[in-house]
C-alpha cells in the first residue's frame, strides 16, 4: 500500500489520464528565473512521484514518475556533472601547462 500523507499537509491536483492525482510537496529548490519541486504522489499508481518545473513566463512541467525512474533521472544527471567537472578539470590542466 503506497504511503499517503495526512489530508492537512500542502497539496494540489493534477488531472491525470486515470483521474485525479493528489500531490504533496515535499522539497524545493527556487532560484531567480525559476523553481525546482518534487514530492509524492497518490491515486496514479504505479506513478506514486512527481518532479515539478516552474519558469518565469511558462506553464509548469510536472512529470510524475515511479521511484526507480526518480532514481535513474538522478543517476543520469549526477553522471552528467561529473563528466562535465572532468572535462573542465582536464581543460584547465591543459591551459596551465
Amino acid at each position: 500500500m503506497p504511503f499517503v500523507p495526512s489530508e492537512d499537509e500542502p497539496t494540489f491536483e493534477l488531472h491525470t489520464a486515470k483521474g485525479k492525482a493528489r500531490c504533496w510537496h515535499l522539497i524545493n529548490q527556487p532560484y531567480a528565473d525559476c523553481d525546482f519541486s518534487a514530492g509524492m504522489v497518490a491515486d496514479a499508481e504505479p506513478d506514486t512521484l512527481y518532479f515539478r518545473l516552474v519558469r518565469d513566463g511558462e506553464e509548469p512541467l510536472i512529470i510524475l514518475l515511479r521511484p526507480d525512474e526518480m532514481q535513474a533521472i538522478a543517476w543520469v544527471c549526477n553522471g552528467a556533472l561529473w563528466s562535465q567537472s572532468v572535462l573542465n578539470d582536464e581543460n584547465d590542466a591543459q591551459e596551465s601547462r
